[in-house]
């Protein structure tokens, strides 16, 4: 249904002068009650304008409330600020066979749009970020080591790609229910960061495989509707994670250690369930 207005269907078009008389009379002897109803509606008006503005008001308090909660999270969101703190993150490192799959599609990628229409992540997937002081670091890999070897290795499946702000090209893990269960138990060195003075721990339930991590935004949406007629499919066997740090304001990582799995099987006697 066109909703458009047409202007030539009034063009032209006025009332006959003895209707035009009639209406002038009309309007010219408007009952008292009319103006009763608009000055009702007057103060009807003036008191909508109080409720809004103590709705302003309200929305003013909060605004600063809001504004309080997101210094606060700001706090914690950039620890790094604190000198003494190093970021620390868990990770899982992708096999080569898996590295040289994915060095294909952004080769695909460099020659269907070019080098500089994107920039390439580093192949792997981050499972949980803290900081902490260096001199935590015996501590912490103790209680790393312990929650890693509770942990049975298992199967990763990828399939096909996906897009989010955060990260513009990335491959899809098909089921992520055992990372879920690897970053709940991670949750034991939350209390033990907390009362050594140190921020939360973050956890990335539904970790993903980055392919890149930078678009051109003039060929950002050419480049994904490109990439989502494409099919990708690749298994690892996760069987270890590893522990990186990095200084404050610096992007070259430290291995600090390799976390070993549970061989798969082990707690059912070698039997796969």
């Amino acid at each position: 249904m066109d909703n458009h207005l047409n202007p030539g269907a009034f063009r032209g078009s006025r009332a006959p002068a003895s209707e035009t008389s009639h209406l002038q009379d009309g309007v010219a002897r408007l009952p008292e009650g009319v103006a009763g109803h608009q000055k009702d509606a007057i103060d009807h008006r003036e008191g909508v304008a109080g409720h809004w503005e103590g709705v302003a008001r309200g929305k003013e308090g909060n605004a600063r409330g809001m504004e309080g909660v997101a210094s606060e999270k700001e706090g914690r969101m950039a620890p790094e600020r604190d000198g003494s703190l190093l970021c620390y993150e868990l990770k899982v490192l992708c096999p080569e066979a898996l590295v040289q799959q994915l060095g294909s599609e952004q080769l695909y990628a460099a020659e269907a749009f070019g080098k500089d229409a994107f920039s390439v992540s580093r192949p792997g997937m981050l499972l949980a970020r803290f900081y902490a002081r260096e001199e935590m670091e015996n501590t912490l890999l103790r209680w790393l080591n312990r929650v890693a070897g509770q942990q049975e290795s298992f199967p990763v499946l990828f399939n096909n790609y996906g897009s989010m702000p955060a990260c513009p090209l990335y491959i899809r893990v098909q089921d992520p229910g055992p990372f879920r269960m690897l970053a709940e138990n991670l949750r034991v060195i939350d209390a033990w960061l907390k009362g050594n003075d140190c921020p939360a721990i973050t956890l990335f339930h539904h970790p993903r495989l980055p392919l890149m991590d930078r678009l051109d935004e003039q060929k950002a949406m050419e480049i994904l509707l490109e990439f989502s007629g494409r099919c990708f499919r690749a298994e690892m066997e996760l069987e270890e994670l590893i522990l990186v740090s990095r200084v404050a304001g610096e992007e070259r990582e430290r291995m600090v250690s390799r976390l070993r799995l549970l061989p798969r099987g082990l707690r059912t006697g070698g039997r796969d369930e």
